[in-house]
């Protein structure tokens, strides 16, 4: 199995934790001129050019939730999901606002901070993402279990 990845890709981090949570044996590399916009080849696993993308027995599955599908069912043990359907479409609701919502005010802030962006609005958007990233925690916090998990009674794909 291989992983075309980025260390930086929360997208791609996701898969890597479930492979190891499940103990799937892959390798790992970055695509050649990622980030370049210049396609080397890479859009053949992944038309967006973007991690992650997976390459198992030769074909490839793209987009971490797709990825993080298919290894749930086609490596059900351990099971990373909880059995119940209401409690499986929790856990999806939770990985879809961390992906679209947590995962926009984090690279926002990161184009603030390392890359200069914002001017002389620049404060004004550490604040409204501020705002909106203790909205999105307190939301977080309320889907905790008693066990403290965000997927249901033990650790697993919405954690």
């Amino acid at each position: 199995m291989l992983l075309y990845d980025h260390p930086l890709s929360p997208y791609a981090m996701k898969v890597r934790m479930m492979l190891r949570e499940k103990g799937i044996a892959f390798d790992a590399t970055i695509p050649e001129g990622l980030g370049t916009g210049h396609d080397t080849g890479f859009s053949r696993h992944n038309p967006r050019l973007e991690v992650p993308a997976l390459v198992v027995e030769g074909r490839t599955i793209c987009d971490s939730t797709i990825i993080l599908d298919f290894l749930e069912e086609r490596f059900p043990q351990p099971a990373l999901m909880p059995a119940d359907p209401f409690e499986r479409a929790h856990c999806r609701e939770t990985e879809e606002v961390c992906d679209t919502l947590y995962e926009a005010n984090n690279w926002g802030l990161v184009e603030l901070r390392f890359f200069g962006r914002g001017g002389e609005i620049a404060d004004a958007l550490r604040a409204a993402a501020g705002k909106e990233i203790a909205t999105l925690n307190g939301w977080l916090e309320g889907r905790l279990s008693g066990e403290g998990w965000l997927s249901g009674a033990q650790f697993g794909r919405g954690d």
